[in-house]
């Protein structure tokens, strides 16, 4: 077990229930509800949640159970628990999503629970990348361009500009898998309304980003305010927008590469990967700063968010230039963080697996032995690995087994 550096405070409220139950919201408050967050502020995390565990013992019980699960993970080496939080019992799980769907409040709150939902559904699309979401969040006047899908010049706040670009993502991997038939079709067999609605979606993508600096310009303009005692690593506004920013470039260069016609220019992973890089860094260097005293180790971080692990896995997999990917690679790794599905260390290996050279036989000759190497200058992983990554059930899961990775 690592030694953590736990943050105390005077808890400003009663809690009712156990001792048992009070230590696990305490813990709650001073950190699993931050990391959960993400790097964007959670009123869902960080208010509502707890706000009804108080008056609802269900509710309480499910949390009390996350927290123990989290405060676990975080508090464990990597190497002594490879598979995370997916050793959580079924039992427990149970309990867990029986709780939350019986949950009931205002629409003020179901509206919170939804987003929270519509992210999480994201998630398991882009773990793997052949599932439709079940949510369909974008109108059809929205997707044949008869009403803007961003309908404000300056965003209002950072949960504004979030939860339009929640909207914007589902509606980019509808129909990124919806067409991903199309993708190696000359352009004269794809039928003209594919090329409207990603004409569309592109047009959407800008106006978000127009948005969003008007209210960054807006943001810089007046005075910060700092969070609330209890949330002792709260992100700033400036980390949730540039976090989005992330989220929505590499949608971008998704859209950008989806259809023939992109396969004549450049690796859009390679033009737009450096921008990537450069946003995700000082988000990665600043959760993990040494601790001002050596004994505490580096704390892992399990978020229930998407955050910058799957951004670079993408970037690092579709790059064809090995620098972008050995930055993006490195910089996973130093994450230390797990979000939603997307575990920085199972992704470290599976990178491993698939740069490491083939061993060479009594019948193969030296040049076959570093099939690898010379693939990986000027192709992507994902060309250089096709066979293995199509062979795969389609997510990380999937792809690990055929790489013979039993963790």
């Amino acid at each position: 077990m690592q030694t953590l550096e736990i943050s105390s405070y005077c808890i400003p409220f009663r809690i009712p229930g156990s001792q048992g139950d009070r230590k696990a919201l305490h813990y709650f408050c001073i950190q699993a509800s931050s990391d959960l967050s993400g790097y964007i502020l959670s009123d869902f995390w960080n208010r509502l949640v707890l706000q009804r565990s108080h008056d609802e013992p269900t509710v309480r019980q499910a949390l009390v159970a996350l927290c123990a699960l989290h405060l676990e993970y975080v508090s464990t080496e990597p190497d002594n628990c490879r598979s995370g939080v997916q050793n959580i019992s079924p039992h427990t799980l149970g309990l867990y999503i029986k709780a939350v769907s019986e949950m009931t409040g205002s629409d003020s709150e179901l509206k919170r629970l939804e987003e929270v939902f519509s992210r999480l559904d994201l998630q398991a699309t882009i773990y793997n990348d052949t599932r439709t979401p079940l949510l369909t969040m974008a109108s059809r006047d929205e997707r044949s361009g008869k009403k803007h899908c961003v309908d404000t010049a300056v965003f209002a706040s950072i949960d504004d500009a979030q939860t339009t670009l929640d909207k914007l993502l589902n509606w980019a991997f509808h129909f990124l898998t919806a067409n991903a038939k199309y993708k190696f079709m000359p352009p004269c067999e794809v039928p003209p309304a594919v090329f409207q609605e990603r004409f569309e979606l592109v047009t959407q993508f800008r106006r978000w980003s127009v948005a969003l600096d008007g209210f960054s310009s807006c943001t810089m303009q007046q005075p910060s305010t700092s969070p609330p005692e209890h949330l002792v690593a709260a992100p700033s506004v400036s980390e949730g927008s540039t976090l989005l920013r992330i989220h929505h470039r590499s949608a971008q260069m998704l859209l950008d590469s989806c259809l023939a016609q992109a396969n004549f220019y450049p690796n859009e992973f390679d033009d737009g990967g450096r921008s990537v890089l450069d946003m995700s860094r000082p988000l990665i260097q600043k959760a993990v700063l040494p601790s001002a005293k050596p004994a505490v180790a580096v704390r892992r971080s399990f978020s229930s968010e998407l955050g910058v692990v799957a951004p670079l896995f993408l970037l690092a997999i579709k790059t064809s230039d090995p620098d972008i990917r050995e930055e993006a690679i490195s910089l996973i790794a130093a994450s230390g963080r797990r979000e939603g599905l997307y575990d920085s260390h199972g992704i470290v290996e599976i990178f491993k697996k698939l740069t490491e050279p083939q061993q060479p036989s009594s019948c193969v000759n030296l040049e076959n032995t570093q099939r690898i190497d010379t693939a990986l200058r000027g192709v992507s992983l994902e060309s250089a690995n096709a066979e293995l990554i199509d062979t795969a059930t389609g997510d990380l899961k999937g792809m690990a087994k055929m790489l013979n990775m039993n963790n």
